[in-house]
């Protein structure tokens, strides 16, 4: 397995914003871009 700690995905937005709207958006923008995705570590 492969960590390297590369950025796949990012949004930026206010701090209005819920963590769980954006992340589930974030999560799914990187599984469409990267489909070989199999876990994914996150930090709010």
């Amino acid at each position: 397995m492969a960590l390297t700690g590369l950025l796949l995905a990012v949004i930026v937005t206010t701090a209005g914003v819920s963590d769980n709207v954006i992340g589930t958006a974030l999560l799914g923008q990187a599984a469409t871009i990267h489909p070989i995705l199999a876990k994914i570590w996150v930090d709010a």
